[in-house]
């Protein structure tokens, strides 16, 4: 891998992307960066913000880049919802993908994105109510719906990592 590429919206994607830059020493660049410095065809890890389902700018990534794993970053990180946003962005099984819990503010929210959540996250919210047995994991989507907060962690990156070191990378840390 030559850098790690990223698309944030409210500054997860970023964090994770910051995170996994300092335990690989790869380069970190925002997507609308990497499109004026990399190459066509550098490897690369991408790592982008879900929006209801889709990694915003993965499509646009894989045009220009070889991209080897994706990382996306969402209110929940799932494992049961990998194989929808596989589907859903055309990812073959050959593309790792990683799934990590981000952090929800609706005041870093701009233009179509509040008023999508503020539906979106309305029909989470009476969903996930309405289920008399919630997880633990369902409980914190709840919490951050209606207070905010963060989900961030750096467990998130352990498998990321061991796929890295098992492809020829270096984890520093």
């Amino acid at each position: 891998m030559k850098a790690i590429v990223y698309t944030s919206n409210t500054g997860s994607a970023k964090a994770y992307a910051e995170m996994l830059g300092e335990k690989t020493a790869l380069p970190v660049l925002p997507f609308t960066e990497a499109v004026k410095t990399l190459d066509s065809g550098t490897d690369i890890i991408y790592i982008g913000w879900l929006m209801a389902g889709t990694v915003v700018n993965l499509a646009q990534a894989q045009k220009r880049y070889h991209v080897r794993a994706v990382l996306g970053v969402g209110m929940t990180a799932s494992g049961e919802m990998a194989a929808s946003v596989r589907s859903r962005n055309h990812l073959d099984d050959s593309i790792p993908l990683f799934l990590a819990q981000g952090a929800y503010d609706k005041t870093k929210l701009r233009g179509m994105y509040r008023i999508a959540m503020k539906f979106v996250g309305a029909a989470i919210d009476r969903k996930v109510s309405a289920k008399p047995d919630r997880t633990p994991e369902e409980e914190r989507i709840l919490v951050m719906l209606r207070q905010g907060g963060s989900g961030i962690s750096e467990d998130y990156l352990a498998a990321v990592l061991a796929w890295y070191r098992d492809n020829g990378g270096e984890a520093l840390s």
